[in-house]
């Protein structure tokens, strides 16, 4: 676009140009805690939000398996993501954690999983200029993490789902 066409264009288009190309390159990402970790999935894995449901212990389950749910007929696995990232030795009680929450996401082969977290923290928009790769973190991250979102002076570990779930 060139400064003439700039000079006819009404104003009102050009502020919704400037907004859409503001966005282009932005992700949301619900950030979480677990532990004192302030950890996000991208939002769109995200199915639901959910208070801590009752569950049912499953015998010889993985240690990260807190148990089964049933989600409106569903049955759902929940996870203890503390466990899973080796941040707890144990798996917390669930009803006991007044701002714990079950996140709800869909898994590569289509089940239904629920993840437990400390608390949710909001969703954070992150540009692309904010996200440090993992690879740019050097040798020996987890396969998990995709990378670190800046925002301000907090750092968010960015995750990937599908290498979340698959070490469960």
């Amino acid at each position: 676009m060139t400064v003439a066409d700039l000079a006819r264009t009404p104003a009102g288009r050009l502020a919704r140009r400037a907004h859409s190309l503001e966005w282009e390159h932005v992700t949301e990402h619900l950030a979480f805690r677990v532990v004192d970790e302030l950890f996000a999935l991208p939002l769109t894995d995200i199915r639901e939000l959910l208070a801590p449901p009752p569950l049912t212990f499953v015998p010889r389950a993985p240690r990260a398996a807190l148990g089964l749910a049933s989600v409106r007929g569903e049955l759902v696995t929940v996870l203890d993501l503390g466990v899973r990232f080796g941040k707890r030795a144990a798996p917390i009680d669930p009803a006991a954690e007044r701002r714990a929450r079950v996140l709800l996401v869909r898994a590569p082969d289509g089940e239904t999983l629920g993840l437990l977290v400390d608390a949710v923290e909001s969703v954070v928009r992150l540009a692309d200029d904010e996200i440090e790769p993992a690879s740019a973190l050097g040798g020996g991250v987890s396969e998990h993490v995709l990378g670190l979102g800046r925002q301000g002076s907090q750092l968010l570990v960015l995750l990937s789902l599908p290498a979340v779930l698959k070490a469960q």
